[in-house]
């Protein structure tokens, strides 16, 4: 992870002056037409909606949950925020204000040093060229949004150098404004002028703040050339200098296809990512599909209860008949004794135990886990502290519902409950104490139980630390979500790709393109899998999806 530093990636932009309000038929959501249209209507929010769409037309994926949080022209500060997915971005100029923005773009960068009347050839040229720098701009922080969501390590990979960081957002802005000149007169007339733009303005900072100048062969053998700190919105002259040399750099310079771009540096890095996780063949050809969405129904990392209250936790699993069940536990504060309720997810609760005595005497006990056989019968996992686990038996008979004990472990202190495909029990252990040593072992066992007596039929060891798996298989393999993808861990410690490209989002596909956010449940079934996966950007809404062989392969 960037460190908290830099964890939003800022950029400096040229001050704008306001937007007249709109039409109400500009306030809807913007018809896309071209850039070149977006820029000389002055559509900031078109504008964005041609940045998106451009990543989509060359089979770049975007996190349409992104915000652009447009402010008025006086925005000189825009940025990227990773952690908060937001664009902080200004609007376009209108008639009249050409003059105030070049002004406060001046003073901002130059000192005020770069006079616009000098420049421009006209009011017109001088307002167009405005818009067009806010188009710039505008991809400009695009393109480290999706260079964050195909290369996430970019950074780091630089030792989070500011000018490193900028260049790869300013080489894939510059791609873009080569491609756009060759399909349109007027936007490389804009590029042409933006070229003489940069050089001029780069020129007219004062000496103090100059960086050294670089051209494109420079920068892509180091792009650390240029050092340059962090900028504020109230110091941006240093980082302008690097920002005009390295965009004279690059529009001075032939720069490959932009599709050749985007593969090499986009697609190939997130290949490199997930080809570390081959896909297995026995899912190859599975499809993942969304079968509906819902407002939050368990969180792996929480487990927080929504309908019992005090010291209270949750937990979910699918039961054979793709039912999404929850339970609750909440234990009083003095008695110890816990309250557990047990229901489908979207329907009422019933209470399984009112006053149930833990069987030994524990500070804390919590539920992490269940696993669903029926409406009548399922099995909750729970966690003590002093590394004690125990899994319980709940069933409901002709005389209500009963509880009891099914096995406890002393030295556990962690315990997942899954329904195998076939029916069995399996329980996943970690966090093993060893006897006299404060040293725990942190991978995991998985064990076969039997559902009534509780005997340990068979167990294996996978000898890969991983903090929360998701699911199990009858060949008592676990699954855990990461990076956006869901990997499959076996008793050789291989590791498999299950689903996901490892592209943080929620499209269906086949499991090498479908997007995945964080699966917190994967349930397989006889023809395939359930899942419960988070909504990006939504949290705590989450979705149900389902992954099925494709209609070829049925």
């Amino acid at each position: 992870m960037p460190n908290t530093e830099i964890s939003s990636q800022y950029c400096p932009a040229l001050r704008t002056t306001a937007l007249a309000a709109a039409c109400a038929m500009l306030l809807a959501a913007p018809a896309t037409a071209s850039p070149r249209d977006a820029i000389l209507s002055g559509d900031m929010k078109a504008a964005t909606a041609e940045v998106q769409k451009l990543y989509a037309d060359h089979g770049l994926s975007w996190a349409d949950w992104i915000e652009w949080e447009i402010g008025p022209f006086t925005t000189t500060y825009w940025y990227y925020d990773h952690t908060e997915a937001k664009i902080v971005a200004g609007d376009m100029p209108r008639p009249g204000q050409a003059d105030a923005y070049w002004q406060a773009f001046s003073n901002v960068l130059t000192d005020g040093n770069w006079k616009s009347s000098g420049f421009f050839s006209s009011a017109e040229e001088a307002l167009e060229m405005a818009r067009f720098n806010q188009w710039v701009l505008a991809t400009h922080e695009s393109a480290h949004a999706i260079t964050f969501r195909y290369d996430y390590d970019h950074t780091k990979r630089y030792d989070y150098h500011v000018n490193c960081r900028e260049y790869h957002a300013d080489r894939l802005t510059a791609a873009i404004l080569q491609d756009a000149a060759k399909r349109d007169p007027d936007m490389a007339r804009w590029r042409a002028r933006y070229l003489e733009l940069v050089t001029e303005m780069g020129a007219s900072i004062p000496d103090e703040y100059k960086v050294t100048q670089a051209d494109y062969a420079m920068l892509e053998a180091d792009c650390k050339v240029m050092d340059i700190d962090q900028p504020t919105p109230d110091r941006m002259q240093a980082y302008a200098s690097a920002y005009f040399a390295r965009y004279k750099a690059l529009l001075e310079a032939d720069l490959p296809p932009l599709d050749a771009v985007f593969e090499t540096h986009l697609k190939a890095r997130n290949r490199a990512e997930t080809d570390v996780f081959p896909v297995e063949d026995e899912w190859s050809g599975h499809v993942l599909d969304t079968l509906q969405e819902n407002e939050g129904v368990y969180d792996y990392h929480f487990n927080r209860a929504k309908t019992l209250e005090g010291r209270a936790q949750r937990a979910a699993a699918f039961a054979p008949d793709d039912t999404l069940y929850v339970a609750e536990s909440s234990s009083d504060l003095v008695s110890g004794q816990l309250q557990i309720v047990f229901g489908p997810h979207d329907g009422a609760f019933e209470t399984v135990a009112e006053t149930l005595d833990w069987h030994r005497e524990s500070e804390a006990v919590t539920l992490v886990s269940i696993a669903v056989y029926s409406p009548d019968l399922f099995f909750a996992a729970f966690e003590e502290e002093g590394y004690h686990s125990a899994v319980l038996r709940f069933e409901r008979g002709r005389q209500g519902w009963t509880h009891r004990l099914l096995v406890g472990f002393d030295r556990f202190g962690k315990a997942r409950a899954f329904r195998a495909p076939d029916g069995r029990l399996l329980l996943a252990l970690s966090e093993y104490k060893f006897e006299d040593s404060e040293e725990t072992d942190n991978s995991w066992r998985v064990a076969d139980f039997d559902t009534v007596s509780g005997e340990n039929i068979s167990f294996v060891d996978l000898p890969v630390v991983i903090r929360h798996p998701v699911g199990a298989d009858d060949q008592m393999r676990l699954f855990f979500s990461h990076a956006s993808m869901l990997i499959r861990l076996d008793e050789a410690g291989k590791l498999a790709r299950v689903a996901g490209n490892g592209l943080d989002g929620h499209a269906d596909g086949d499991i090498e393109n479908a997007e995945i956010s964080g699966i917190n449940i994967f349930q397989i079934n006889g023809k395939g899998a359930m899942v419960l996966d988070e909504i990006p950007g939504a949290y705590p809404r989450q979705s149900i999806r389902r992954l099925t062989p494709s209609v070829s392969d049925k």
